[in-house]
């Protein structure tokens, strides 16, 4: 009977074992539901039921044969989480001062579910640490993932892993999984020179793991201690089968990409694969472990292979070193090759042609290497199109208002450096238009001659004389389309930190093709000052694509600034729809009015009316989907639509932050929305004095509002005799109340604002009345708190006035009062003063009027032509 075989009636045979065992069930435990026999075990679906399973074990339940099944999925990362389970120490750190050993001895299935976010608690004495820092006989741990792409650090000073510090005797880790981006290490604060035994899976196995894969980073950086590392377990004394480790290993001492050491243990049908080649188990494969590799094929020659795959991940096979690997080639020389008897290779391993059942096989024995099959020099590709050995270079020309012709160079990579091809003699070359002298596109036909067969179409460019030298001082200057694209295509090759452009004009991109400055992952990282200049009528339709926008990523030192997008643009994706589809950087003082929807399709209404949008997607916004930086002092006029996850500034943040921003669009969503933010992460971000106001009804912040940071914002308007100027407060952060924009103000609910107001005819300040809220004036006793730069105000100037709007809010119209009847018997004056003067109505004015009317003065009525 085989090693394997052995195994697995063993593991049989304990598991029913296990699964008749009557359940030790504690009726105090407080879960999710259940009662933690097979057919009803306690439910595990929040981060604090797993606390409570922690908090239980250490406190001396084992759970002996109790269930424990997860129903969802969640993340313990907000608060540190306490092993389930380990041996305890309280003084030193020696064996000596160990108090208590607790371990799980329950069944707990994580029925496919993940803790997405495992932050270990690494302040406690605990030698056992992982999310079960000791799992003893009988125990079992299934079907469970741990990790995301946030990473995370498990550190301990000794049996250290992800799912379990130590597995013991009759204890099973099965079909559980570890993500990369999680760090299994020393910790440096507690290390000594014994501390060891460090795992992706485990940090010591004497029972038995089954079906698990990992791609932690296990790590050593003190190369004063001692340790055993594995990317799947520290030491094995048990049995470890059908694993599959993708982990970094680094350390000093016993290291392996299975395991650091073993200790009596065995291995079956294990497979590595990593970057440093450090072997199986202490840095040498043995039984039952084999390194993993990939085979491909180069362009010119294709084939399939028959022999099986012994792990297989994201479409990608992979295939243990050794094994005999059987390929059918083809080679395409309908596709413009030349073979002339050609010898095929693996890597440096020669492939040996074999007939089987009348079909011809190539066959190798795999290296521990990922491998190209290829052919030696015998593989001739002739055909002038193709680009695997022939590169055609057409350098770009500025314009010069003559005739230009392209400066061709063909290279023939074929012999290694490359040979340069000589026209007439290889090729010649015929152009689309014989006077290439406008900026713009012009095809090149390229034919082969002699042993080059075949046609290939190349495109030269004229490109517009570029003004400035990209500084601040001197940014380089947009002016045309073809420049814009320019930027665009730079983007291929550089990021543009710390270039400087400023668009010149408003550009009409009607029947034009727009281009896209950069991509997400290809940030741009210069600064685009757009100067106040509008972009037109760009309209973009790729349903079955995202992050369609005008920059697809500003990067951390990026910036876009004074930009507008009018309303002749028309943005459709399948999601990340934005004026930048990621933002890192800053975007400040832009307007958009364009329209921004994601769609999950576009079809044909079938009624003559051209094509229907199907609504649906996610992350829409009108200035970033998602951002990690800063927006401020910005206006949407534009409609959002989408499912999903709709922002009127910026539809998902995290560490962003948004300043001074108004809203005034549309947004149509089923999901998270906000009048400025759709969603954020974590409560990381920034908000300071933003609005909504208009057809928007969604709240500020995923639906809700926040005074003083995003809220709806309401009109403050005059009469056509008054006027109004927003002079806002200042905390003592600096942060201001109120936005202004297009001659009107917005103030949200009981907010207080500063105002200066004045009547357009000059006279007295003192008749101003608001339509609701409480206006007052600001007596020039305390003018210094408010103006300190300004003169004293005098009677007839416009005057501050402190306003606030209502706790429920609502639209406010400024105006001159109603005049009360006064005329010239209301008036009590001395008829000896004659430097007051009043209106005939009775309203006393500041100075001696110069406009021609009737006044009174001294109780004589003056006529003034």
């Amino acid at each position: 009977m085989t090693t394997k075989q052995t195994f697995w009636r063993t593991l049989a045979a304990v598991v029913a074992m296990l699964l008749t065992m009557p359940a030790t069930v504690w009726a105090d435990s407080t879960f999710g539901g259940g009662s933690g026999t097979e057919s009803d075990p306690y439910i595990i679906q929040t981060a604090q039921h797993l606390r409570q399973l922690a908090a239980d074990v250490n406190d001396g339940n084992a759970y002996d044969g109790v269930y424990f099944k997860m129903t969802s999925s969640f993340s313990c990362w907000i608060e540190p989480f306490t092993p389930i389970g380990g041996k305890y120490y309280t003084t030193g750190l020696g064996l000596d001062a160990q108090t208590g050993v607790r371990n799980f001895r329950g069944i707990f299935d994580g029925n496919g579910c993940s803790i997405e976010d495992l932050n270990i608690n690494t302040t406690s004495d605990f030698y056992a640490t992982g999310l079960f820092g000791e799992l003893g006989p009988g125990g079992i741990v299934m079907n469970l993932t741990i990790g995301n792409d946030r990473g995370y650090t498990i550190s301990s000073w000794g049996n250290c892993g992800t799912i379990a510090g130590s597995v013991m005797g009759k204890a099973y880790i099965i079909n559980c999984h570890v993500k990369n981006r999680i760090i299994v290490s020393v910790d440096p604060d507690k290390a000594t020179s014994t501390s060891r035994d460090f795992g992706g899976i485990a940090g010591e196995n004497f029972g038995y793991i089954y079906s698990c894969t990992s791609k932690a980073t296990i790590t050593n950086a003190d190369k004063d201690v001692v340790s055993r590392m594995g990317g799947i377990v520290g030491i094995n004394g048990g049995m470890v089968s059908d694993c599959v480790s993708m982990a970094t290993v680094i350390g000093n001492n016993q290291v392996g990409a299975i395991a650091g050491a073993t200790d009596g243990g065995s291995f079956s049908d294990n497979y590595y694969r990593n970057d440093a080649n450090i072997g199986a188990v202490d840095g040498q494969d043995v039984d039952g472990t084999a390194r993993i590799g990939t085979i491909s094929f180069p362009g010119w020659i294709d084939g399939t292979i028959s022999s099986r795959s012994d792990y297989q991940e994201s479409g990608i096979n992979y295939y243990a070193a050794g094994k005999r690997i059987l390929t059918q080639i083809t080679t395409k020389e309908n596709e413009g090759y030349i073979f002339e008897s050609p010898t095929f290779t693996a890597g440096d391993v020669p492939l040996t042609a074999e007939t089987m059942g009348g079909v011809e096989y190539h066959t190798f024995n795999m290296p521990a290497q990922d491998v190209v099959i290829d052919c030696l020099d015998e593989c001739k590709r002739r055909d002038i199109n193709f680009t695997d050995w022939v590169e055609i270079n057409i350098p770009k020309q500025t314009y010069t208002g003559n005739a230009l012709t392209p400066q061709i160079t063909i290279i023939d990579k074929k012999d290694g450096a490359g040979t340069t091809l000589v026209e007439g003699i290889d090729y010649t070359v015929a152009y689309a238009e014989a006077a290439m002298i406008d900026v713009g596109y012009y095809n090149v036909t390229i034919t082969g001659l002699g042993t080059f067969a075949g046609t290939a179409t190349a495109t030269f460019e004229i490109i517009a004389v570029r003004e400035g030298d990209g500084t601040a001082e001197s940014p380089y200057l947009i002016k045309t389309i073809a420049q814009m694209n320019e930027v665009a295509e730079g983007m291929q090759t550089t990021d543009y930190a710390g270039v400087h452009f400023r668009l010149e004009s408003n550009l009409d991109y009607d029947g034009v093709v727009f281009n896209v400055i950069g991509a997400r992952g290809k940030p741009f990282n210069g600064t685009f000052d757009a100067d106040g200049h509008t972009l037109n009528n760009i309209v973009v339709r790729k349903e079955t694509e995202t992050g369609v926008a005008i920059f697809g990523e500003i990067g951390v030192e990026g910036t876009l600034k004074n930009l507008i997008l009018g309303d002749g643009c028309k943005f459709t994706a399948n999601g990340h729809t934005a004026m930048v589809s990621l933002n890192r950087g800053t975007i400040e003082g832009c307007y958009n009015y364009a329209t921004f929807t994601a769609v999950t399709k576009i079809e044909d209404d079938f009624l003559g009316t051209g094509m229907k949008e199907i609504v649906g997607g996610d992350y829409v916004a009108a200035f970033a989907s998602n951002n990690f930086g800063t927006i401020s002092n910005c206006v949407n006029h534009g409609a959002l639509n989408a499912d999903h996850l709709v922002g009127g500034i910026a539809a998902e943040g995290d560490y962003g932050t948004i300043i001074n921003c108004l809203n005034l669009g549309s947004i149509t969503a089923n999901g998270y929305s906000g009048g400025i933010l759709g969603f954020q992460l974590d409560n990381n971000n920034t908000f300071v004095n933003n609005y909504y106001a208009g057809n928007c009804n969604v709240g500020g912040i995923r639906g809700t509002d926040v005074k003083g940071q995003a809220m709806r914002g309401y009109a403050l308007t005059a009469s056509s005799d008054v006027f109004i100027q927003l002079m806002p407060l200042d905390d003592e952060q600096g942060n201001f109340v109120g936005i202004a924009h297009e001659g009107t103000t917005y103030v949200g609910a009981s907010e207080t604002t500063r105002l200066l107001i004045g009547r357009v005819d000059g006279a007295s300040e003192g008749d101003i009345v608001a339509s609701s809220g409480t206006l007052t004036i600001i007596n020039k006793e305390d003018e210094s708190l408010f103006a300190p730069n300004r003169a004293p105000i005098t009677t007839g100037e416009p005057q501050y006035y402190l306003f606030t709007m209502p706790e429920d809010g609502g639209d406010v119209v400024f105006s001159i009062a109603p005049s009360v009847p006064s005329g010239i018997d209301t008036i009590d004056c001395d008829k000896s003063v004659d430097y007051i003067w009043y209106t005939i109505s009775g309203i006393r004015l500041p100075v001696k009027p110069t406009a021609p009317g009737i006044y009174i003065n001294g109780q004589k009525k003056v006529v003034i032509r």
